[in-house]
Order: structure tokens, then sequence, then C-alpha cells
């Protein structure tokens, strides 16, 4: 309660310096923000914190799920999606792309090349509407390791290389407070796929090959992406439902509690 009564008092002497030097108009945009992130949980931050918050168009952090097909992704996001705006944030989720993407071709570059920039969109988006937290379900993230993974197998060619490098980007490095990594046995996942199915037939990516194939360029790549953003794995071959989600909310809101990587 005393942080979060030093955090108004903080924010508060700017913006009525702000109020004195800067049109009514923006001056009254400036102090909704800040009225905004005060009512957020404080998780420790600094009042410093909320008014660089307040004073940012990009408002909004990134979390991205990314990884194994089947391994809990989209149940997980939406359950924390849900869990977060109880406790106050203003959450926006970007769903799972490949239902929606108009590119024909789901094993080719561009693909990847629209889901790396559907994210950028999303992300934008979430600023204008004022959003605390963007949660991905794949995205930039995950479009580097797929790239990758066919890339290293030599199905692409060098201007794939390319856009891979592209989406190591410092704009969303610093505005992704985590990356989710997804992981379970093949054989686990497998089995989840075709469970749902009539026929337990493999597919372009759920078999054994593809699978093992991503898996194995995450591995090659992790060290460069730890490099870019905070990456946590989660291995829920031996997960329940529940279990994965309690994994889940527990790392990120740990990870809240830190300052914010765009400061």
């Amino acid at each position: 309660m005393e942080h979060r009564k030093s955090s108004r008092n903080w924010v508060s002497f700017d913006l009525r310096y702000v109020l004195c030097v800067h049109s009514t108009q923006a001056s009254n945009r400036l102090l909704q923000r800040g009225e905004k992130f005060l009512r957020l949980p404080a998780h420790g931050k600094s009042s410093r914190h909320f008014f660089k918050r307040a004073m940012s168009i990009f408002t909004a952090s990134l979390v991205e799920f990314f990884g194994l097909p089947r391994a809990g992704k989209t149940t997980a996001v939406e359950a924390l999606a849900h869990r977060l705006a109880r406790d106050g944030y203003n959450v926006a989720v970007v769903r799972e792309r490949a239902s929606v993407c108009p590119i024909r071709n789901k094993m080719g570059p561009l693909f990847n090349y629209w889901t790396a920039i559907s994210q950028l969109k999303e992300y934008v988006e979430a600023c204008d509407r004022g959003v605390d937290l963007l949660i991905a379900d794949r995205g930039i993230l995950d479009a580097a390791v797929w790239l990758n993974y066919k890339n290293e197998s030599g199905e692409f060619d060098e201007e794939v290389a390319d856009f891979t490098r592209l989406l190591d980007n410092r704009f969303m490095n610093k505005r992704t407070l985590l990356g989710l990594w997804f992981t379970a046995d093949i054989e686990v996942v497998l089995r989840r796929e075709f469970e749902r199915r009539i026929t337990p037939t493999p597919g372009t990516v759920m078999n054994r090959r593809v699978l093992a194939g991503y898996a194995d360029a995450y591995s090659r790549m992790k060290g460069d992406l730890e490099a870019r953003v905070p990456i946590t794995e989660i291995d829920t071959t031996n997960l329940d439902i529940s279990s994965t989600i309690k994994a889940v909310y527990g790392t990120v809101a740990t990870a809240l509690q830190s300052e914010p990587r765009q400061l």
C-alpha cells in the first residue's frame, strides 16, 4: 500500500508539470494513462516505471507461446489471459494464425513471414487500444525457429535466411517480456494429435521427422534466442492441463515482477 501511494505521488507531481506546459487535450490523455497504470497491480515496480509507461505510446508487453504442436500452448494461452484479466491487466490475445492465414502453403516461407508480420500488426493495434499485455499463440519466435529449420534442411534459399535475420529486431525484443517454449516427448505429441482424429495418419507437420527437426532447430537456436529475449521452457510430457496452467501462470507472474524490458 505504501508503494502504491508513493507511486501515485511521484506520477501526480510530473503530471501536474505536464499539465502546465502542454495542451489540455494532450495532458488529459497523459493523465488518463497515468491513472490507468496506477490501478494495475504494483508487483514491486518503481514509481518511475509507472510514469515511463504512461508517457510511452508502446504500452504493451509481449508474452509469446511457441513450440511443438499439441504441447498445450493454446489451452494455456486462454487460461493465462483469463487469470491476468482477473488480476487487473488489460490483456489481448493473438490466437494461433494457421487457420486464418491466407497463405496456402503452410510449409513454405511465406506462411512464416505472414505470421511474424501479423504479430507486429497485432502489437501496434494493442498499443492503440491501451493493452497492458499481449499474449501471442505463436508469432515472431515461432517463425524464426521454423524458418531456421527449413533453411538448415536446404529447402529455402538465401533470401529466407535474410528474412530470418530480420526477425531479430530490437524493437520487439525489448518489448517481449517472455518467450515460453512448449515441448513434449514427440510420441506424446503424436498420441495427443491422433486421439483427435478418426484415422491416425501422419500429416505434413504432425510426423516424427518434421517434429524432431523443428525441436532440433530450436535446440541449436536456443542460445541465440535467449540472447534476444528471456526464454522459459515448459515440458508438458508428464503434465496435465491444470499443472501446465499453474506452471505458466507462476512463470509469467514472476516475470511481471521485474522491470519491463522496454524501459
